[in-house]
């Protein structure tokens, strides 16, 4: 990602980067975008993720199950790369609903080179995209989750008495 957020920089693309990563990540990446004069924070693990929310408008993110559903819901449009090495690749098959119903972009991680760049270029040459994203995610709701778990879970106690 930073050698991408360089190429957004050197193409007058202005960004301001709220990046998550390891502890031993924090001196290159710091010193990566210093030299580079962009805007950027760098956090660790945080027990409040949605002050990081609150502040952004568009996220580049793992496409586990739980994180999409937290941006969904707080209505932020976001690119999913999915974790090749997931089991049954079902962060593959996440993002690929997510995009599927127009919540997200998917940019599997072995075209990141290739398309990431691109895209960060077409969502600033037209914004109207992120408000698309956000439209349709408004339709979307998980209201109804648990009463879903407890009609399956019923389905299962009732299937297994018989």
């Amino acid at each position: 990602l930073p050698e991408i957020f360089k190429e957004c920089n050197e193409s007058k693309i202005s960004l301001k980067i709220y990046q998550q990563c390891l502890p031993e990540q924090n001196k290159f990446l710091t010193s990566f975008y210093e030299n580079l004069n962009i805007d950027f924070e760098i956090f660790n693990f945080s027990n409040n993720i949605l002050d990081y929310f609150s502040k952004i408008n568009l996220a580049i993110t793992r496409s586990g199950s739980s994180m999409l559903a937290e941006l969904i819901n707080a209505r932020i449009p976001f690119i999913s790369v999915p974790l090749p090495s997931s089991a049954d690749d079902h962060q593959l098959k996440n993002a690929i609903h997510y995009e599927k119903n127009g919540y997200s972009y998917l940019i599997e991680e072995k075209d990141l080179n290739k398309k990431l760049f691109q895209l960060i270029k077409k969502i600033h040459e037209d914004t109207s995209l992120l408000s698309q994203i956000i439209s349709k995610q408004r339709q979307y709701s998980d209201k109804s989750v648990y009463e879903n778990i407890d009609k399956q879970i019923n389905k299962i106690i009732n299937n297994e008495e018989h």
